[in-house]
């Protein structure tokens, strides 16, 4: 049950909302948690009910041997319990994620034939069993607190952030579970929550399902051995760009939104990553608990940068490897988290190597257009199939010599494309700019592609000029992302009735086009 459905809009939410409410209220708290875990758990159920049974024994499990660590008072015994339960859960995630992709490889390298059974991978199966390695290894640091069971199996079923993320810590969501105030529902909460998965949802339904329309086809044709044309390649690609940023963000945002109605804060997972002037920021603002996890869990305990420089790069280089194998069990994804650890490397050389005064002198768009570039880059080989699909897409991207065939003149075409790209992004003649470059376009032969690419300008200047959700809540008092710095942004959200006209025209054109809801692209890890 996707979160963009009727379904799940018009039946579901509706459904266990009511009903938590009703029986926190009539019945007591630890009812309605009860409720809200059944909730939950026919939620997770929905697409394999089996899989019911995975997420309550991986929830009994890691709560039992928690319980022993924190009482246990041996530390051999308790380090041999703390790596029983790590390894357990990642054999779990590795018989259902990866035996497939195992055997695949091993049958290639040494001529096999092992018959594997195709296996599927449950939903939010990546998800969950971080947040419980997580909650291990601070049992085994005596960093949890009590807790009991039916808390705990919420904090690991909690459907709006169950199925991709955040990557939620137990100390930021076992508290809120047992708070009086989460059982009292508050129109505050309600609405704001409503506004917020309203958003959410007009990013994934509008814009990202979109955006996949131009970015299939080329990506399709790159599968299939054809070097798509230097146009048809960048569009794709900038296309693909946009589509998971809206996908990713309409997900976090729904996420956020959903939980805030339940009177539950989950911490901000998406924070405007394309505004970024260089990849370290950039893994600071895309999927922020993922590198929050990434890091206090294996980039540390890696040694971190506690051992020089060489080795400081060497563990980013691990942990962005083992973060790409983490997205999906396939070569293009350990590909992509190795060119984000090679990306984070040449980022912290500079830091560290290159004068103040010398990186104070270039101007700040520099390090923003080189780092989405590299982003966009990468981002290539996370969209394709195949190794071969990929490589076909980045031949597109610097194929020059096809438009020189096609009797353009290359280098004033692109000169004159770009300068028209620079001013619609950074100058304040923005319509002028579009106009101009949409007569442009239009002039080009007939590829494919070109005829998308004014598509992409409004899409990229909301990414690059407009303030994202956190920013515009952050001037109501009633919402803490957990986010310190204050929001200068113009536009703010408040309860009146512009606010509540545009939610409704947001919300209602966003349900007008939910004929055939896609799954979000995150849903597969």
């Amino acid at each position: 049950m996707l979160f963009n459905s009727v379904d799940f809009i018009l039946f579901f939410l509706p459904s266990a909302v009511v009903s938590f409410f009703l029986v926190a209220r009539f019945v007591g708290p630890r009812v309605g948690l009860f409720c809200l875990v059944i909730c939950s758990l026919a939620y997770y159920g929905y697409w394999n009910w089996t899989y019911i049974f995975l997420i309550l024994g991986s929830a009994l499990g890691n709560f039992s041997l928690g319980k022993i660590l924190q009482h246990s008072t041996r530390n051999k015994d308790r380090w041999m319990l703390a790596a029983l339960g790590i390894i357990t859960n990642l054999m779990v995630l590795g018989y259902f994620k990866y035996l497939n992709f195992t055997a695949e490889n091993l049958n290639q390298i040494f001529g096999l034939a092992w018959q594997i059974e195709k296996i599927i991978l449950p939903i939010g199966l990546s998800f969950f069993t971080f947040q419980q390695i997580a909650y291990l290894v601070d049992s085994y640091k005596n960093q949890v607190h009590s807790n009991n069971f039916l808390s705990y199996v919420l904090f690991v079923s909690f459907f709006p952030q169950l199925i991709a993320g955040p990557i939620v810590h137990h100390k930021e969501m076992l508290p809120q579970f047992l708070r009086k105030e989460t059982f009292e529902p508050k129109l505050s909460n309600i609405l704001i929550g409503f506004s917020i998965f309203s958003f959410g949802l007009f990013k994934k339904v509008i814009l990202a399902d979109n955006l996949a329309k131009i970015v299939a086809p080329v990506f399709l044709r790159a599968e299939a051995e054809l070097i798509p044309d230097f146009i048809d390649a960048w569009v794709a690609t900038t296309a693909f760009s946009l589509q998971i940023y809206f996908d990713f963000s309409g997900y976090s945002d729904m996420a956020i939104g959903l939980a805030l109605i339940f009177g539950i804060r989950l911490p901000l997972n998406f924070f405007s990553p394309y505004k970024a002037t260089g990849i370290i920021e950039f893994w600071r603002r895309w999927h922020i608990t993922l590198s929050r996890f990434l890091r206090e869990y294996l980039y540390i305990p890696l040694g971190g940068n506690r051992d020089g420089k060489i080795r400081k790069y060497f563990n980013i280089g691990v942990t962005m490897l083992l973060g790409g194998l983490w997205h999906g069990a396939g070569w293009n994804f350990v590909i992509w988290g190795g060119l984000h650890g090679i990306f984070l490397c040449i980022n912290h050389v500079w830091r560290d190597a290159i004068p103040n005064r010398i990186q104070r002198s270039l101007p700040v768009s520099f390090g923003h257009i080189l780092t989405l570039f590299a982003v966009a880059i990468a981002w290539v080989f996370f969209r394709a199939e195949t190794f071969h699909g990929a490589i076909n897409i980045i031949k597109g991207l610097f194929n020059f010599s096809y438009l020189e065939t096609n009797h353009i003149d290359t280098l004033n075409n692109i000169r004159y494309g770009l300068h028209l790209i620079w001013e619609i992004v950074f100058s304040d003649s923005r319509i002028v700019y579009i106009t101009e470059f949409t007569s442009f376009v239009y002039t080009l032969p007939n590829l494919y592609s070109a005829q998308d690419l004014p598509w992409l300008i409004i899409p990229i200047l909301m990414v690059l000029h407009l303030p994202n959700t956190q920013e515009i809540f952050s001037l109501f008092s009633g919402v803490n992302f957990n986010r310190s710095e204050p929001s200068d942004s113009v536009i703010s959200w408040r309860p009146d009735k512009a606010w509540a006209i545009t939610t409704g025209i947001v919300f209602v054109s966003s349900l007008y086009f939910l004929n055939q809801p896609t799954e979000f692209i995150y849903f597969q890890f």
